[in-house]
């Protein structure tokens, strides 16, 4: 995990050589995959948070928070399993289910944090609706990306990658041991 996030070279610049390197290990496509599940992820969760509270107006941001993450938490689930860690066959409810679950509600605790302050935020400063809507989006994409590297090494370790056969963990080297 470490050479993923260590792609600066000595001059202090990203080097393209070096992404591609970490690109082709096990841990980088893994890594890659992820990011874009997140992005499926987020586009959906924040559609359906600004249309849920900002175009419906459903007047608490904080259950339409609840609701739009909800949504955007089961297409995650199974694009996590299957297409990043590349888990087949049924889920396994302790192992699995329970434990992704069990991450994704506490990042929507701490997003129904931030969504709720936002709004009485915004509502204590008389923001119009379409800012307070912005306001609580913001919120909610900041919390999302404080937790995302934490929710991706939990879902490491839930999918148990590495006794998927084929797939080993990374060596220093970028070499699958």
């Amino acid at each position: 995990m470490s050479q993923l996030l260590d792609v600066r070279a000595a001059d202090n610049r990203i080097s393209v050589s070096r992404l591609l390197t970490i690109h082709r290990t096990a841990h980088g496509k893994r890594f890659i995959r992820y990011s874009m599940v997140s992005v499926v992820a987020v586009v959906v969760a924040q559609a359906g948070l600004t249309l849920i509270y900002g175009v419906f107006r459903l007047p608490s941001a904080v259950w339409s928070n609840v609701i739009a993450q909800v949504i955007s938490t089961v297409p995650a689930y199974y694009l996590n399993r299957r297409w990043v860690w590349g888990r087949g066959g049924r889920s396994h409810w302790r192992r699995e289910i329970l434990p992704f679950w069990i991450v994704s509600l506490a990042a929507l605790a701490a997003s129904i944090v931030s969504v709720g302050f936002a709004q009485n935020w915004g509502k204590g400063h008389h923001l119009h609706h379409v800012a307070l809507t912005v306001l609580i989006d913001g919120a909610s994409l900041a919390t999302f990306g404080v937790l995302w590297i934490v929710k991706y090494l939990s879902f490491h370790s839930f999918f148990h990658i590495d006794d998927i056969p084929g797939i080993g963990r990374p060596s220093v080297d970028g070499r699958i041991a």
